[in-house]
């Protein structure tokens, strides 16, 4: 994942996608998920899957849960219904179990998942 870290320093902000997900989730995003949103590039690799903006966008009907209510963003798919995802209010990064909706791990930098 760190490579992957480096490849969204180098991401050029898209704007609509960033106010998209704004909107969608009620926040201001920092500049680290403005990259996510953002980024273009490869989505897969072995043990993760970044999700894509549409999925990001759509995430309470593919997963079926109300993220905006929850105050948080889904960005990665660790598979076996595990995501990293952004929570809005206290600007962390956590995982999280979708089925029973246990986070398991949190975190101010997104790189302490690597």
């Amino acid at each position: 994942m760190k490579e992957f870290l480096e490849l969204l320093n180098k991401t050029t902000i898209d704007l609509s996608a960033v106010q998209a997900v704004e909107e969608k989730y009620h926040c201001v995003l920092p500049e680290e998920m403005k990259q996510i949103v953002s980024y273009q590039g490869e989505r897969f690799y072995d043990d993760w899957r970044l999700l894509s903006l549409k999925e990001i966008l759509g995430a309470d009907e593919y997963l079926g849960i109300d993220f905006a209510e929850k105050g948080i963003i889904p960005v990665i798919d660790l598979f076996d219904n595990d995501f990293i995802m952004f929570g809005v209010e206290k600007g962390v990064w956590i995982k999280m179990n979708i089925v029973d909706e246990c986070i398991f791990d949190s975190s101010k930098a997104l790189d302490c998942f690597v």
